[in-house]
């Protein structure tokens, strides 16, 4: 056993501790890959549930007002909201008596506040669907429209059914019986 000698081991070679640290990076790059999906996913997911609750706010307030059903299709509900000129709100002193028109314009007013108050780049409109009636409510930069002919990404049934929702699918249409 003359011809046998045995080499100490002296650790690892500089190549192998590359290759372990190549490693580990990709590792920690997926995984900060993953948490940013998840909180992009946990925004949408706020975003959603918030404009379904404004949503559900905006059918009950245009089913209290049904006899103003035509000054809500007809509102102007694209820009910033603009007070109306006569409040119909209980402020503790005698109530003014509102009539459907004014506080239709109220109600305008309020959700739109509360659409863009709520939601990145909120925005909201009531319209007719067929024979239905339709409250749509986008976020980041989805219009809620569903026919403006403009270069933008607006809410379309289509969008909202696809799988692949692209930026228009930021929003909820909710349709109702009058």
């Amino acid at each position: 056993m003359k011809g046998f000698q045995i080499a100490a081991v002296r650790g690892m070679s500089l190549v192998e501790v590359m290759v372990a640290v190549l490693v580990l990076g990709i590792g920690v790059m997926g995984y900060a890959a993953l948490q940013v999906r998840s909180v992009r996913m946990s925004e949408d997911t706020y975003s959603r549930s918030q404009a379904m609750a404004i949503a559900q706010d905006a059918v009950e307030r245009v089913r209290s007002n049904l006899n103003a059903l035509g000054d809500y299709y007809g509102a102007s509900w694209g820009g910033a909201p603009t007070a109306p000129a006569s409040s119909c709100i209980y402020t503790g002193s005698a109530p003014v008596a509102c009539t459907p028109t004014q506080l239709a314009a109220e109600d305008v007013y309020q959700l739109k506040t509360i659409a863009r108050s709520m939601l990145p780049t909120g925005s909201i409109s009531v319209q007719s669907c067929a024979q239905l009636a339709c409250v749509i409510v986008a976020w980041n930069e989805t219009i809620a429209a569903t026919s403006t002919g403009a270069d933008t990404a607006e809410c379309k049934q289509t969008d909202v059914d696809g799988t692949d929702r692209g930026n228009a699918g930021h929003c909820v249409i909710v349709q109702f019986i009058p």
